[in-house]
């Protein structure tokens, strides 16, 4: 149930704000199509996130482009704290250059409480990443 409701949250995400404003214009052509992925993961253990990420850089490295472009591996009961996110986003970026994937696989990460170093809390620029 709370997989459903939060891939539901998502692709409202995706279409009100990401395309509605068009602020990455690639992200329009995948809404409708089979090629974007959500998964949800439910877990919260630093193991667990670890494991489902290379899960899913995997399956996004060995499915052709035609099936799967896009991945968006969402943690609704996991990394609240701004500081745990990095934490992790860290450890991921070091797995995707360690599996060779650099310039190949591209991050984009979002958390709700984005903010660039040394920007001021309310900064619009942190918006980018929300």
């Amino acid at each position: 149930m709370l997989s459903a409701k939060v891939e539901q949250q998502v692709r409202r995400w995706l279409d009100q704000f990401v395309v509605g404003l068009n602020l990455c214009p690639f992200a329009r052509p995948l809404l409708g199509g089979e090629a974007l992925r959500i998964v949800i993961c439910e877990q919260a253990g630093r193991k667990e996130l670890h494991e489902a990420f290379l899960s899913e850089l995997n399956n996004l490295y060995s499915t052709a482009q035609t099936e799967v472009a896009t991945t968006l591996l969402v943690f609704p009961l996991a990394l609240e704290r701004f500081s745990d996110y990095l934490s992790f986003l860290h450890v991921s970026e070091d797995h995707v250059n360690e599996a060779g994937l650099a310039g190949i696989v591209q991050l984009a990460s979002f958390h709700p409480d984005y903010v660039f170093a040394g920007e001021d809390s309310g900064s619009a620029s942190r918006y980018s990443n929300r």
